[in-house]
């Protein structure tokens, strides 16, 4: 188009046509240009609106997650608590199992004259009349007193006899 071009009126409609052209093609040609920019730009739209939505669904998996894991430690926390709560009874029916537990300071206290001798005459015949056969020990016999001493808090298994039967089973007596 830097160029002149004497004009007359027979080379002007060749001119315009030419011109016509030229400016088809390269209509066509921009055209062309623009729908190819402007799928880059739809592909890369999609593409941004692929990586948000995983980014979104990773959030929300994350987040329930999260809610699971806090869902689990507070259960946790709840049993530990039914445990240790557990336990303490556990240890209030150990300790009152037995009743009262009698030791030489209390037991004036709770007992008269008369029940006091009556206990210890029982807990005497038992001594004397009833043993024990630990199975861990063999064929000898023990009074509670001793058994109690032999075996301490380990667990064992033992039979419990009349003295005279005991004797007549073949057992000898144990010593402590």
């Amino acid at each position: 188009m830097g160029k002149r071009i004497n004009v007359d009126d027979n080379n002007l409609s060749e001119l315009l046509n030419e011109y016509a052209e030229k400016e088809k093609v390269n209509k066509s040609s921009i055209k062309s240009k623009q729908i190819k920019e402007e799928i880059n730009e739809v592909s890369f739209i999609e593409e941004n609106n692929k990586t948000k939505n995983l980014n979104i669904i990773s959030l929300v998996c994350n987040g329930i997650f999260i809610v699971l894991i806090i869902i689990l430690l507070i259960s946790l926390g709840n049993k530990n608590n039914q445990i240790q709560g557990m336990e303490y009874e556990l240890e209030e029916y150990e300790d009152d199992m037995w009743g009262y537990k009698i030791d030489s300071e209390n037991l004036d206290d709770l007992l008269d004259g008369n029940t006091y001798y009556y206990v210890k005459n029982k807990l005497d015949l038992m001594d004397e009349a009833i043993v024990f056969q630990i199975e861990e020990y063999g064929n000898y016999y023990y009074t509670y007193d001793c058994m109690m001493e032999k075996v301490g808090s380990s667990e064992y298994s033992y039979w419990a006899y009349n003295k005279e039967q005991a004797i007549g089973r073949g057992l000898k007596r144990g010593s402590c």
